[in-house]
């Protein structure tokens, strides 16, 4: 093509002529099936959605053609067709009982049919805001009951998805456009079938093959490229005709003073593009000189095409071509200075991520599209831009649309209640006038009298007298959408509920678009009366068509009057459908006419916004097509253009564009498709525009090569698939790239043979144990002190990011609540990054089966997932299975192995992940989740440590936080105010030993007596705020008073188990993470307080392996930690994230509660409600008094709950005094056998007996709770004398502990 040619199509042209052109584009002829493309229509036909298979198979293949990449093309017209005929075929290959319409809205959209439908054949109840179904934009088959697809078929889409008095509903609606108007249904009573299309998204296909059928029309200077392959690297016209360019902005380090700096910027400012990028530019600029490469051949290059590997900034390359074009665009270097450029890519972010650059350059954006996900960016769209522009008047043209409009919406509202009465029986008069009924008929209905009283509620008029008892409530037949009891099991991906809003940049949402739905004028079709019909004659049967030619209707039998009715409903219908049709396609006219219109004042908003940069996504370079033609854009600039699909761009070559920029790597993420069968090397359709013409066709294009993100020993692992990429100074800068703590190495490659799993709900892979070991990992990392923000953990597969997330709420919640870990699948991370990356492989076959890889072996993915990290990748899998999988996934793993191999960061066999001590240098090696869930610092040494303030030693396992950052669990050696000892830890608040009232605070006894329920708080500060605010005064003192114990005690608890300092520093634990029990003696003071002694800690057996230490093996652990804060349990407490049960696993969390297997006898916990006051000393006990048990708070929330009968150190409830000889009485209250009641308890220590009898002659009750899934029951003591069996066989097992 010559530039004359060019010239002659870039000629100035009418900016309504090109935008009515767009709007009002039909086909040249009619389609035929499987004729000229060209002919199509933009939805699809039904013969399309229901072919003939048996008769119009061959065609049907042929009308999915070959797409051969590897050579170019015969001609455009054959190169157009092929993406056409692809992704038509994409969108309407993949394609629910009840369905009637309801009525028609009219909106400046077009008319939209509302249709009612049931979810029966769902199957489950499905919960419309956890889902993608009916997405508007989605295709939909409708067919009627009768036929059910096997000859009507009327293709739709969805309109709108509103939740509320929509899909909420019972039954729910929805809202469709015909794709053709003759289809419209109006009949409310005719039941229809719709199929939804589950996968694929129409709308983004629609306006593609609109685009194509266009391109098709007109000549553009990229034929040559894209048809023939030419290799000619040209330049644009408009850079040929001015070559001069504003490239000031790619200087940035610039001097501070103004005289110098201009000195420096004034030969950039007007500089001759086409001589090249001048070589003394290099200490001004941070753009290395492949990126300046790159922006010479944006700048200068018909078709500019740019590779950027991971992490070489292709965006800042990007943004820095698009400033100099920008520049000089205002700088009124060109001859139109309202001129726009186009900047699509793939996905929203990366569109919003580019404009987001451009605003702090302070140049004037638009967002086009509704679905920006970014708050700031929504600012700009093209709804608020028509806010913020100078008020333009509508004209004498839009004003006579829109009464034009508003008639036809008048006129179909008529001839609707001509057909369907609202609350009436038909007209006999309207049913004469259309030859429904003759003369005689008529005569024998008016000439009769009008005395009759028809029942309450009905219709009065002579046909409700005719119909009588055949007169049936049409509403009250609808029926109600089923309940089922199991939700429909969706995908865990995020719904983002702005794909189901209204498109507000739609130049007809103007006035309406704040409320995100649509607005129009409503046409209700219902039918309130008709006919009985029960042995359902129609107008074949004989017997109807002889009843329907008497004269006297009135002779007809009454059993034949319903169904006569409902025939002449039909026919009255059929003799309107044709004008309603009219009506409806009038409807549209108007409508795309008030579209013409709008979109010819966004032209007019947009230059009078002085707007340069207009950012879309590459669906919308075709959907808003007329648009950015008007505009008359030169240049287009496409991110990610190696994602996306060929026929998305080839839709939007307009005839005024000069310049395509393609801005991507081929060898990241490809196309996605719906349809698998068209990626294929026979179809496809996942080869980018990008991937063909510079991988295949060879044409010229640059390679960014100096990467900014990874450490140099991690971009080695990406060299065998870019072998040239190299590295920038910045990330070999132990500031900006520092080392991960507590880790040896910066990246490790740690392979199990732990078998996958299915997710049957998702039918997604998954791996439990490594999504375990990722999560323990992860917590590792946190606890050495890297920060949640920091790291991601990417995963293959929907269904492995599920369980990691359930793991996370398992595992990690308990510990850090407020920490925020990434969790994403490796295709939402595309153009994303992080200092630390923990990749999940999954794939792992069971021992001697074959390899089993997945799309885990697709080299585009593989390479994203191993290219995010900057400072730590750690890649967790069986990275045998996937090298002897396929040759595809033995190049993508083995590859990596080997770089991992030979950097010494994996050895063949399982290999444990190291770990290093940050204290005492020490490296371990970590083979399973379970050995590094016990794990604080990187070794199991005790540490020496003291703390600062008590001067008391650590005696923890090693740790990495400091002590200042821990709390000292010694007992307290403090003497208070009141001349008593703290009886409380050393860390914590201080406690009386006696609970004296000098120290409580405590008011006189009658006062007491009036509180029931709640119980005095002690002098609350800890050792520290008491040293720097000195002791309370008594009305701080009183403050117990107004306290609410039940509110305290859940705080606190709260508190103590989502506190990773408490958490990070509990007990000592083994590697297995099996906390040892603390148990302590408790006496009663005769104030009523408590008295603990110090606690004993058992033995725990669990020895790291190879673990040597004195201190850890065999050693227990005495006076570690006593009494917490004196609290009650008013009410029981809701469970924590963090007590579970994991015996399954064998892996206890902090805070793991567990009743011993085999027993259901009730045992005293914090939750049982138990509460005790002293009582008076002349009252006698009354059934307020209850037992303070409050104590144990600690124990069982640090340790799980195991008694061992062997140890002396067993933990001993406070247990109610029972009558003697109470065995069959324990039997009768706990509805137990002698033998499950008996073997529950051994060994009675002396502390517990003095607590029984120092609290003998008191009432005792305990709330029913289920505690781990053993049921407790109600036991009350009535009258209670001694606490100990007395039947002298010295076993003391009758002694019940609740």
């Amino acid at each position: 093509m010559d530039r004359d040619d060019q010239t002659d199509q870039a000629a100035p042209q009418d900016v309504v002529s090109i935008i009515r052109s767009h709007v009002d584009f039909s086909p040249s002829k009619p389609a035929e099936p499987y004729g000229d493309w060209r002919s199509l229509p933009e939805l699809p036909t039904s013969w399309e959605l229901n072919p003939d298979w048996d008769n119009d198979l061959e065609k049907i293949r042929m009308n999915v053609p070959q797409n051969d990449i590897r050579y170019p093309y015969s001609d455009k017209n054959g190169y157009l067709e092929i993406h056409y005929r692809l992704s038509r075929e994409e969108g309407i290959t993949s394609l629910r009982n009840g369905v009637f319409v309801q009525g028609y809205l009219m909106t400046r959209l077009g008319p939209v049919c509302r249709l009612q439908f049931s979810t029966q054949r769902a199957g489950r109840k499905i919960v419309w805001t956890r889902t993608r179904r009916l997405t508007p934009g989605t295709i939909v088959a409708i067919s009627t009951a009768a036929d059910n697809f096997e000859t009507i078929c009327k293709p739709a889409v969805i309109a709108d998805r509103s939740i509320r008095d929509g899909l909420d509903k019972k039954p729910p609606t929805i809202q469709i456009l015909w794709s053709d108007i003759s289809d419209a249904v109006i009949d409310p009573n005719q039941e229809l079938v719709m199929i939804e299309a589950r996968r694929g998204f129409f709308e983004s296909v629609r306006h593609t093959l609109v685009g194509l059928q266009h391109v098709a029309q007109i000549k553009t200077p990229f034929d040559k490229y894209l048809v023939q392959g030419s290799q000619a690297d040209e330049n644009p016209q408009y850079v040929l005709d001015n070559p001069k360019m504003d490239i000031s902005g790619l200087l940035h380090h610039l001097p501070d003073d103004s005289i110098e700096r201009e000195r420096l910027l004034g030969p950039y400012r007007n500089y001759d593009i086409l001589s090249g990028i001048p070589a003394n530019i290099g200490p001004h600029t941070s753009l290395d000189n492949s990126q300046l490469q790159a922006v010479h051949r944006i700048l200068t290059k018909e078709l500019a095409m740019v590779q950027g590997p991971p992490g070489t900034g292709k965006t800042f390359t990007s943004v820095q071509a698009l400033r100099s074009l920008v520049n000089t665009l205002t700088a009124g270097m060109r001859k139109d200075t309202e001129e726009v450029i186009i900047v699509a890519a793939e996905t929203n972010h990366a569109v919003d991520q580019i404009l987001t650059h451009l605003l702090k350059l302070d140049y004037n954006v638009l967002r086009l599209g509704g679905r920006s996900k970014d708050e700031e960016i929504k600012k700009y769209n093209m709804f608020n831009l028509r806010r913020r522009a100078p008020i333009l008047a509508h004209n004498k043209d839009f004003q006579n649309g829109e009464a034009a409009r508003k008639k036809v919406i008048r006129d179909f509202g008529d001839m609707i209640e001509s057909v369907f009465p609202a609350d009436e029986l038909l007209d006999p008069e309207v049913l004469h006038e259309y030859g429904i009924i003759t003369n005689e008929q008529l005569g024998s209905l008016t000439n009769t009298s009008w005395d009759y009283q028809p029942p309450s509620g009905r219709p009065f008029g002579i046909m409700s007298e005719w119909l009588h008892e055949s007169m049936v409530d049409l509403s009250q037949r609808r029926y109600e959408d089923p309940a089922f009891d199991d939700e429909e099991i969706m995908d865990d991906d995020e719904i983002d509920t702005s794909d189901f809003q209204l498109d507000l940049d739609d130049p007809a949402v103007d006035d309406e678009g704040d409320s995100f739905v649509l607005k129009g004028t409503w046409i209700d079709i219902s039918r309130k009366w008709g006919g009985a019909n029960p042995q359902h004659y129609n107008e074949e049967s004989l017997l109807l068509k002889r009843e329907m030619n008497r004269r006297d209707l009135f002779d007809v039998p009454e059993k034949y009057r319903g169904a006569m009715y409902e025939c002449w409903q039909r026919q009255l219908l059929e003799k309107h459908h044709q004008g309603l049709c009219n009506l409806l396609a009038n409807y549209t006219r108007k409508y795309k006419s008030l579209k013409v219109n709008g979109w010819k004042r966004d032209v007019a908003c947009i230059k009078s916004m002085g707007i340069h940069i207009i950012g879309c996504t590459t669906t919308g370079l075709s959907k808003y097509r007329g648009l950015l033609a008007a505009l008359k854009a030169k240049t287009i600039l496409v991110e990610e253009a190696a994602q996306s699909r060929e026929a998305n761009i080839a839709a939007a070559l307009f005839p005024s564009l000069q310049q395509l920029i393609l801005v991507g790597d081929h060898q990241q993420l490809d196309p996605y498709t719906d349809v698998p069968g068209l990626a294929g090397s026979y179809h496809n359709i996942t080869v980018s525009m990008f991937e063909r013409l510079v991988a295949y066709l060879r044409l010229p294009f640059t390679m960014l090569n100096g990467q900014r993100r990874m450490i140099t020993a991690i971009r080695e692992v990406l060299n065998p698939f870019y072998p040239s990429l190299g590295d920038h100074p910045i990330v070999r800068d132990p500031l900006y790239r520092p080392a991960i703590p507590g880790m040896p190495v910066s990246h490790y490659l740690f392979q199990h043979t732990w078998p996958e799993s299915m997710d049957t709900d998702l039918l997604s892979r998954f791996n439990a144990q490594e999504a375990e070991m990722v999560v323990r990992f992860a917590i590792y990392l946190m606890r050495n002190g890297t920060q949640a923000h920091q790291i991601t953990i990417l995963t293959f597969y929907r269904g492995q990011k599920k369980k990691i997330h359930k793991t996370i709420a398992k595992l990690l919640r308990p510990l850090y609540a407020q920490a925020k870990i990434g969790v994403q699948t490796v295709d939402s991370y595309q153009g994303e990054e992080n200092d630390i990356i923990l990749l999940s492989l999954v794939r792992s076959n069971k021992p001697n089966m074959p390899g089993v890889a997945g799309f885990v072996e697709d080299m585009s993915r593989g390479v994203v997932s191993i290219s995010r990290a900057r400072r730590g990748l750690y890649i967790f899998g069986n990275i045998t299975n996937l090298e002897t999988a396929s040759p595809e996934s033995r190049f993508m793993w083995g590859n990596v192995r080997q770089v991992f191999e030979r950097q010494g960061r994996y050895f063949p066999g399982q290999s444990g992940l190291p770990i290093r001590c940050k204290n005492h240098g020490a490296i371990n090696h970590i083979m399973d989740a379970d050995t590094l869930a016990g794990n604080y610092g990187g070794c199991w040494q005790v540490c020496e440590g003291h703390f600062e303030e008590c001067g008391h030693p650590c005696d923890r396992l090693c740790h990495p936080m400091s002590h200042s950052q821990l709390v000292c669990k010694k007992p307290c050696e403090r003497k208070l105010h009141c001349g008593h000892r703290c009886s409380n830890d050393c860390g914590d608040e201080c406690i009386c030993e006696k609970l004296c009232p000098s120290f409580m605070g405590r008011m006189p006894q009658p006062e007491v007596d009036q509180m029931q329920g709640h119980r005095p708080l002690g002098n609350g500060s800890s050792h520290k705020q008491r040293r720097t605010n000195g002791m309370r005064d008594t009305v701080q003192r009183n403050k117990w008073v107004a306290y609410n114990s039940a509110q305290d005690d859940a705080r606190a608890r709260l508190q103590r188990q989502t506190s990773p300092r408490l958490i990070d520093t509990a007990l000592p634990v083994s590697v297995h993470e099996t906390l040892r029990e603390e148990f302590r003696s408790v006496n009663i003071s005769p104030m009523g307080g408590r008295v603990v002694a110090d606690g004993v800690i058992t033995n725990g057996n669990n020895i790291p392996p190879g673990t040597n230490n004195p201190a850890i093996r065999g050693k227990p652990d005495f006076g570690s930690t006593t009494a917490h804060r004196n609290r009650e349990s008013a009410a029981p407490t809701p469970k924590a994230s963090g007590d579970t049960d994991e015996r399954s696993t064998g892996t206890p969390t902090p805070n793991a509660r567990q009743i011993p297997r085999g027993r259901r006898s009730p045992i005293v916990t914090p939750r049982t409600a138990v509460r005790a006051f002293p009582p008076r000393y002349d009252q006698t006990p009354t059934h307020s008094n209850l037992l303070d048990l409050s104590h144990l708070d600690g124990v069982l929330d640090d340790t799980r709950l195991e008694r061992n009968r062997s140890s002396p150190e067993d933990l001993y409830d406070v247990s109610p005094p029972r009558e003697r000889n109470a065995h069959t009485s324990h039997q009768a209250a706990f509805n137990l056998p002698p033998s499950r009641v008996s073997s529950s308890y051994d060994n009675v220590s002396d502390a517990s007996s003095e607590i029984a009898r120092t609290v003998a002659d008191w009432e005792v009750a305990s709330d029913n709770e289920e505690r781990d899934g053993v049921q407790l029951p109600i036991v009350t003591v009535k009258e209670t004398k001694k606490c100990f069996d007395d039947d002298d066989d010295g076993d003391d097992k009758d002694l019940i502990i609740f």
